[in-house]
């Protein structure tokens, strides 16, 4: 078979590129995944806009793969082929990177939110309550938002690293507390035990996770 002969449609070579497009973000971590899932803006960005940028670019290097007989002789299983190379690689480089990029911005959010709690002599926060240095628990919503925010940021990164529901695992958020260098904790409860945890070591990592499995 003379592959030089073989005529290779640009727009079949396109729809190919987008095929399993949602299934992309899940071949990668569970937290990745969720992120894919829950980022529409991020996902309609990623095909809407940079991929389209790079199919010229692609298809190029398909069809000098193609003519070479680097790939399959079945033009359009070549084209299978060929995605699960240079665009696989391409769109996990940028689902992992946007992620990365969350990660960091929610950090940045969550330090903004502890930086205003110090700031006001905050010590413990709790669901509609909290306590200052000077001062034992207030249970009014003062600090509600700020709760709130904290609560669903710690509970939904706890629940990407289980990779199961909060209460399904037994556990309870109590309140969080400042340390004696400003920094926080979250104190997370079980049927049996209390662990008093880093905020900033479950925003940034998962082997928190050892203390209380």
């Amino acid at each position: 078979m003379n592959r030089t002969e073989i005529k290779i449609e640009k727009d079949v070579f396109e729809e190919v590129m987008y095929t399993d497009f949602i299934e992309w973000g899940t071949l990668l971590d569970d937290k990745i995944n969720d992120f894919w899932l829950e980022n529409d803006e991020f996902r309609n960005n990623l095909a809407q806009v940079k991929i389209p940028k790079q199919l010229d670019s692609w298809f190029r290097e398909f069809t000098n793969m193609y003519r070479k007989g680097k790939l399959s002789d079945d033009v359009e299983n070549a084209m299978y082929e060929f995605l699960g190379i240079t665009p696989k690689q391409y769109i996990e480089k940028e689902i992992t990177k946007a992620y990365e990029k969350h990660e960091k911005e929610t950090v940045k959010a969550v330090n903004k939110v502890l930086d205003k709690l110090n700031k006001k002599g905050v010590v413990l926060l709790e669901f509609y309550g909290y306590s200052t240095k000077d001062e034992d628990i207030e249970q009014d919503q003062t600090y509600q938002e700020e709760y709130d925010f904290l609560f669903d940021t710690i509970v939904n990164k706890i629940e990407q690293d289980l990779n199961t529901g909060f209460i399904n695992y037994g556990l309870s958020l109590v309140w969080f507390l400042a340390n004696k260098d400003n920094t926080w904790c979250v104190l997370l409860r079980t049927d049996n035990n209390d662990y008093y945890i880093q905020i900033n070591d479950i925003l940034t990592g998962n082997e928190y996770l050892e203390q209380i499995e």
